[in-house]
């Protein structure tokens, strides 16, 4: 990520479970993100779930996240 500035201000929420094959993946996002100084980054690791799963066990989750970000 060359420049963080584009997306500094951006709001994100990663959701990722545990015994997801993408891991390795989103633990190099999260340090391009944290690298790019992002200022709102919101990580969370849900044990003992897959990647097909993943949506249904963060959604509440994300949904508390968007209502935060309105505030």
């Amino acid at each position: 990520m060359p420049d963080g500035a584009a997306i500094r201000d951006v709001p994100f929420f990663i959701g990722v479970g545990s015994e997801d094959f993408i891991m390795p993946s989103v633990k190099s996002l999260v340090e391009q993100l944290k690298r790019a100084e992002v200022q709102t980054l919101v990580v969370r690791e849900y044990p003992h779930v897959e990647h097909l799963a993943i949506v249904q066990e963060c959604l509440p989750d994300v949904f508390d996240f968007f209502e935060m970000q309105q505030k």
